[in-house]
């Protein structure tokens, strides 16, 4: 009996060893961070490189995920055509969306932010704006190079500048055309006197929106507000008080 029952516990030693795993594991759940649809197709992104999407207005959903690695950080659609970038690489659908296509850039998690505008994509780095055509044409050449120093979030462009956020703080302009980069304190030219910080950042109708939020403790936030510019940042009127935090919000004139 003790020989008949070493000869099975190896004989299952060597099923095991030499036998693939009928099932794997995949991550389930994920934080996200956007929502884009193109019309046909509606796409929920966010960290670990996990894509949820429907074809049918959210009635059944599918998943992708390009591995726990990476975070999608923002997918943008030409009406068509889907346009993203996890915080190493580039993507883009192909075939009626069929797949994805990849571009390797960095080797490092660089890549904070990405604005689609025409036949550009411009690629907001920890260091820098680099662009490429829709083809995926990368030019990895910073045509902005950016102080390593500040922190930075929230890239959007309305064609003739780009516009991120700068230590929760500022606003920066960069403008496409002469290369002129522009601070703007929105905060002082709204005139709040308590401590506020910038949280969200949007462009529409060649109008600019921000979040605003009131720090408590150095980690909550409360009384959001949200404000606007219609001359290019250049002056800024307050919207709206007792704004949700979320960035799911359309200004309405």
């Amino acid at each position: 009996m003790k020989r008949l029952l070493f000869l099975f516990v190896i004989l299952s030693d060597v099923y095991l060893l030499s036998s693939e795993a009928p099932y794997y594991a995949e991550r389930m759940i994920t934080d996200y961070g956007g929502i884009v649809s193109n019309g046909k197709r509606t796409i929920c992104y966010g960290d670990y490189g996990i894509i949820t999407y429907t074809y049918n207005s959210g009635k059944t959903w599918e998943q992708q995920s390009f591995g726990d690695k990476y975070n999608v950080m923002k997918i943008e659609t030409d009406g068509s055509d889907f346009f993203g970038v996890t915080d190493y690489f580039l993507f883009r659908s192909y075939n009626h969306d069929s797949y994805w296509l990849k571009q390797n850039i960095y080797e490092e998690a660089k890549i904070i932010d990405m604005a689609l505008f025409n036949n550009s994509i411009y690629i907001f780095t920890k260091d820098g704006i680099i662009r490429s055509d829709l083809e995926m044409n990368v030019y990895n050449t910073p045509f902005l190079s950016l102080d390593t120093g500040h922190k930075y979030s929230e890239l959007k462009t309305d064609g003739k500048n780009l516009y991120f956020i700068a230590d929760s703080s500022y606003l920066q302009r960069y403008n496409l055309s002469t290369s002129r980069m522009d601070t703007l304190d929105v905060i002082d030219s709204l005139g709040i006197n308590y401590q506020n910080t910038l949280l969200g950042l949007k462009v529409e109708n060649g109008n600019i929106y921000v979040l605003l939020g009131s720090i408590v403790s150095g980690v909550d936030y409360f009384d959001y507000e949200l404000a606007g510019s219609t001359n290019n940042g250049d002056t800024w009127i307050k919207i709206a008080d007792n704004v949700y935090k979320g960035k799911c919000y359309k200004a309405i004139e």
